[in-house]
């Protein structure tokens, strides 16, 4: 029997991660990494390895171990799970910083917009954008 989907769930909740972050973690699409958790996709066995180095369990174990055998053993580890708690705390430093790295700087962008309505191209236009906690925000 195929346990992995859940627990591949577990595990998440056992660090406090959803889905798409551990995805973006491990730099998988959301999707895909939400069909695992399903149970409508089975990791590819590099993806497997690389989901179990992270997590520091061994692939195998989270494909067919019993959860309750999980957590007597490997999940009650503290050493794994200090040190899977630190990969995470280092990963989502990393994801901040490529998400906001001009946070705070007023940025200059062109956007072109093509549109063809008999027989014309469109317009172009300067937009001036001040970047603010993630979000763009413009500035007229």
């Amino acid at each position: 029997m195929n346990r992995f989907p859940d627990n591949l769930n577990r595990l998440l909740g056992l660090h406090s991660l959803s889905a798409r972050e551990a995805a973006e973690m491990l730099d998988l699409s959301h999707s895909t990494f939400a069909k695992w958790g399903t149970g409508l996709r089975q990791p590819s066995f590099s993806r497997a390895l690389r989901l179990g180095e992270f997590f520091e369990i061994p692939a195998d174990r989270l494909a067919t171990a019993e959860f309750e055998d999980l957590l007597a053993g490997e999940f009650a580890n503290p050493e794994r799970f200090r040190s899977v708690e630190s990969k995470i705390a280092q990963e989502r430093e990393r994801l901040q910083a490529a998400r906001a790295p001009d946070e705070g700087k007023e940025i200059e962008t062109a956007t072109r917009k093509v549109e063809k309505r008999r027989g014309t191209l469109a317009c172009e236009k300067l937009v001036h954008f001040q970047v603010v906690e993630n979000s763009k925000k413009a500035c007229n």
